[in-house]
This record gives structure tokens, C-alpha cells and sequence, in this order.
């Protein structure tokens, strides 16, 4: 079967406009040697957006920070004549995670959008009749719920779980790992201390060798028991210079390197990427 980067290149080739060295240049941007996962955690200032492309051709985008700078994030790690986006996924509706997707809607055809039930209200209402008139694909999720490729990577919602109440928004954060075969990543939203322990009282096995940290790298996510049971390598922080919230907090980065876990944040290197070879472990 043909990843869609094949077909664009047919196209460009049955239209008679590719030179020689053109289709070299389109060519080498995919796969020329060992098929690849990569996950871009999006500099979008205060907010997050994550972009995951999979080693067999698909790609999965994690909220999309409060405005449009996630357009600029996505024109620089997608090939240019890729405007596809497989799966759009809200955590949950707080601005700093869905505003971004007006635009992405607007310039990417978006195959299928996922949200967790706190919809209905405000800018997310809009945001999803928005999807509704251009006919995208929506469900609702929640723990359970898998999304799997032929590659074998594998993206699987842990949380919340049915019925689960919270007049807070964070605590129903969708959240997932993703593996590919030992490589193992964890991608929490903006879930409190609260719901992370009772996450890892449903998975008390839950290991990951990267973490996306919650919130922002706020002092009420990241406990320490759950550091202790994830047990992290690589830790993740999506926040904006100079944010009105105090965040990455210290507290968080005291337990942080409390559980040794090398800290990388948006707010000090940009956009951060990893990739792994599927070999058993994600690298910078």
C-alpha cells in the first residue's frame, strides 16, 4: 500500500512538472532508510499542541495551543504539499489546547476530530459546528479507546473514565501512551494530582520512558507518586516565555529532578522533538 507522500509524488509526476532534481529533493524527505516515529511538541507559546508522525505515513495532532501560531509548527515539520491530518484530538476544551484548531481546520483537511464529553459550550461549541459543516468525522472518547496502525505504534486512552464527574476541566483530560514497541510515551494534558493517582491505581504497571508533563509544568500536577510509578526519562514541558501562571513552577521541577528526569521545555528551546527507530527507546 501507498503512504499518501507516494501518491502526492505521482501526482506532481503525472501532471509533468517534476524535473529530475525535484523528485530527488521529494523523494529523500521520506523514508529512505529505517521507518521513523517522531512527536513534535509544538512551540505555541502558553498552551499545547502536539504532532505525531507516524512511521507509516499518518498524523496525529494533540490540541493546538490558543491561536493560530500552531500553523507555523506544522509548516515546519509537514512536507509542503502535505495538507492532511489524520486524527485531531482535543484534551480537553480550555482555549490554550482548542483555539489553535480554527485555523488547522481552515488549511488542513482533518479526517477525523476526537474530544472527551466536556463540549458544548463557548468557543468549543463554535470550534466543533465549525467541524460539523465541513463534515469531519467526530466521536467522544475516553479511557479504552484505541488507535492502531500497521506499523504497530499504537496510541491508547487511559483516561477518564466513564462517568467520571469533575467541575474541572483539567481532571478530565484525555489522556494516552504511546508505544511502539518498547518505547513507550505519555501524554497527560492538563491532568491535577488528583486523577494521576488515580490513574496509576488503575495502572499500577503505567511506565513511561517520556512524559509530557501536565499543565504546563504547574505545581498541581506531576506528584510525586506518580513520578515515581511512570518513572520518566525524558520530561516535557509545553509552556509559554515569560507566562502570567509562574509556570514551568519550581516545586514541579524539584520532583522532576527528584525522579532524575532530564527536563526539556518549549519556553527554553522551542520546539522539541523525539524519535524513535523502534528499537525500545525515543531519543532528542
Amino acid at each position: 500500500m501507498y503512504d499518501k507522500r507516494t501518491w502526492a509524488l505521482y501526482g506532481l509526476v503525472a501532471s509533468g512538472i517534476v524535473a529530475a532534481g525535484i523528485v530527488y529533493i521529494v523523494s529523500t524527505h521520506g523514508r529512505t532508510t529505517a521507518p521513523e516515529l517522531a512527536v513534535h511538541f509544538l512551540d505555541v507559546g502558553q498552551g499545547d499542541a502536539i504532532l505525531i508522525q507516524l512511521p507509516d505515513g499518518p498524523q496525529v495532532l494533540i490540541d493546538a495551543g490558543a491561536d493560530n501560531s500552531v500553523l507555523f509548527g506544522l509548516g515546519e515539520n509537514l512536507p509542503w504539499w502535505d495538507r492532511t491530518i489524520e486524527y485531531a484530538v482535543v484534551t480537553h476544551p480550555d482555549l490554550d489546547h482548542f483555539g489553535g484548531f480554527f485555523g488547522v481546520v481552515e488549511k488542513y483537511s482533518v479526517g477525523r476530530f476526537l474530544y472527551n464529553n466536556d463540549g458544548g459550550k463557548g468557543l468549543f461549541k463554535i470550534l466543533h459546528e465549525s467541524i460539523e459543516a465541513r463534515k469531519i468525522a467526530s466521536a467522544i472518547i475516553g479511557q479504552g479507546y484505541v488507535l492502531e496502525w500497521p506499523s504497530g505504534v499504537t496510541l491508547r486512552f487511559l483516561w477518564p473514565q466513564a462517568g467520571y464527574e469533575s467541575e474541572d476541566t483539567n481532571a478530565r483530560s484525555l489522556t494516552a501512551l504511546l508505544t511502539w514497541h518498547d518505547a513507550a510515551m505519555l501524554l497527560t494534558g492538563d491532568l491535577p494530582v488528583a486523577e494521576e493517582q488515580m490513574l496509576v491505581q488503575a495502572y499500577p504497571d503505567l511506565h513511561a520512558q517520556v512524559l509530557k508533563v501536565g499543565h504546563h509544568g504547574s505545581k498541581g500536577s506531576s506528584g510525586a507518586v506518580f513520578l515515581e510509578t511512570v518513572r520518566p526519562e525524558l520530561c516535557i514541558i509545553s509552556a509559554g516565555k515569560d507566562n502570567s501562571f509562574g509556570h514551568p513552577h519550581p516545586e514541579t521541577l524539584s520532583r522532576l529532578e527528584a525522579v532524575g528526569c532530564e527536563v526539556l521545555s518549549t519556553v527554553d528551546v522551542g520546539t522539541v522533538t523525539v524519535r524513535s527507530d523502534g528499537s525500545g527507546h525515543f531519543h532528542e
